[in-house]
């Protein structure tokens, strides 16, 4: 949409703003879930240079989560270190940080998996409240549909506000979503010994 809308919008510098291609580790056809299979552009190895990355989500098993092939942690790193703009939806926050490019920096991913997350990753500045974080040259989101407040974002840091205005009007998408506390389930805090409070808990 900040497509079409950049091309209609005259003294627009970015026309189009975004070109848009899907890659993989080897640029074959990825099975997703049962019923999605994407078909990536090419594989990452042909990426050399671009101006941003987006890491989807996932997935909600952390099990599976946060065990990446060296091959996409190298390429990841080595984008970050030419200053390509890195952004992680949901649990595809947990590449960024596997990759060591979120140290020291404020990040955020799905309120469920925060715990988790801050255990494994102790260096990284997690703020779990916010729907979006922007440090340097990465960025993060929380939850699937919060990838949609992270592309509105990015649409705005590119196109400026009112492109990004138009887009969210058009898409009947909500703007100024910042945090995530009022859909997080409060975890009780079961690590004691009171079996009476384990009981009622």
């Amino acid at each position: 949409m900040a497509c079409v809308l950049g091309k209609e919008s005259p003294g627009t510098d970015l026309n189009p703003p975004f070109e848009i291609e899907l890659v993989s580790i080897d640029g074959k056809s990825i099975k997703y879930s049962k019923n999605l299979e994407i078909k990536p552009d090419r594989p990452i190895s042909e990426v050399t240079h671009t101006d941003m990355i987006m890491v989807p989500s996932s997935g909600y098993d952390i099990n599976t989560i946060a065990s990446y092939p060296k091959e996409t942690l190298d390429w990841i790193k080595l984008h970050n270190q030419n200053g390509t703009k890195i952004a992680g939806i949901c649990t595809g926050v947990f590449l960024l940080a596997e990759a060591g490019i979120l140290n020291g920096k404020k990040a955020t991913t799905h309120w469920a998996l925060a715990d988790w997350f801050q255990k494994k990753y102790p260096e990284i500045h997690l703020t779990p409240e916010r729907m979006v974080t922007e440090d340097g040259n990465t960025c993060c989101s929380g939850g699937g549909s919060a990838g949609i407040d992270l592309c509105l974002h990015l649409i705005e840091g590119y196109c400026g506000q009112t492109i990004t205005n138009r887009c969210a009007k058009i898409l009947l998408l909500e703007r100024g979503r910042d945090f995530q506390t009022p859909f997080t389930i409060f975890n009780y805090q079961k690590n004691h010994k009171d079996s009476e409070i384990i009981k009622a808990q």
